[in-house]
């Protein structure tokens, strides 16, 4: 952390400003719903837990974050609007992850070697999530939304978040960046999400405009979203390492780490 301070001696004479660097701790999180911390109290939030236990094994130096991670933020695309004063609950695009990196690119490069960490995901909002949400009705659909998805995540969890490394490398070179990849979204353990679907379907459906109903979920249907998410999940995760490992080549070093 630089400072400016100044030396005032007995008679009240001030010397020159001059610059001085605390020893600190400086980490940024950036990315979507799950670096976030959604659905948490912010006490029980990932980044709140993890500064505090940076903070008891370096007692004698000051920890901070900064979290600017929300609820369905895109790497790529903003949506045009600035909704970043609201609550990062509520899912929206902007500000993209890349405009949060570029948040907190400064135009000291000494500011920006003074930043230990940069945390990270990206890339499921891109790829819209009903992609592998909405149930499938045959094989064939099953196939060619696998298929989708693989493209989908080679598209933005690689490409797209190869472009971001590519940027933190050239701006912030000394910082250690870790990627975190993606749980399934709904898993065979996901019992209560069938049985949601199941009760809306039975109650909800017959009071709305004729012609409209929400679907039962059978257990070819639960299967194939089962299927669709565990693929975009191992897909995600494939992608986001491809280009941890490509950008470590080209850099010949090891900034960039790949976690689950």
């Amino acid at each position: 952390e630089i400072i400016d301070v100044k030396l005032r001696d007995n008679y009240n004479n001030d010397s020159n400003l001059i610059q001085i660097t605390l020893d600190t701790y400086r980490i940024y999180f950036l990315g979507d719903s799950i670096m976030a911390g959604q659905g948490h109290s912010e006490d029980r939030m990932f980044s709140e837990l993890l500064s505090r236990h940076l903070q008891s094994q370096h007692p004698d130096i000051g920890v901070y974050y900064t979290n600017l991670a929300h609820s369905g933020a895109t790497i790529e695309s903003d949506s045009g609007n600035n909704y970043s004063n609201l609550d990062k609950e509520i899912p929206r695009s902007f500000p993209s992850i890349k405009s949060q990196l570029n948040s907190i690119i400064n135009s000291s490069s000494i500011i920006n070697q003074n930043v230990e960490h940069i945390i990270m995901d990206g890339g499921i909002n891109d790829m819209e999530i009903m992609t592998f949400l909405k149930p499938s009705t045959s094989q064939q659909e099953l196939a060619t939304k696998l298929s989708q998805i693989t493209n989908l995540a080679e598209q933005y969890a690689y490409g797209s978040m190869k472009q971001l490394l590519h940027k933190i490398a050239q701006n912030f070179p000394s910082t250690n960046v870790i990627v975190v990849g993606y749980y399934q979204v709904i898993s065979n353990k996901s019992v209560a999400m069938r049985l949601v679907a199941d009760y809306l379907s039975y109650h909800v459906s017959p009071f709305l405009p004729l012609g409209q109903s929400i679907p039962m979920l059978t257990g070819f249907s639960f299967s194939t979203v089962v299927k669709q998410c565990q693929h975009a999940k191992d897909e995600l995760n494939r992608c986001n390492l491809k280009a941890v490992v490509e950008m470590n080549a080209s850099l010949s070093s090891n900034q960039f780490k790949f976690v689950i």
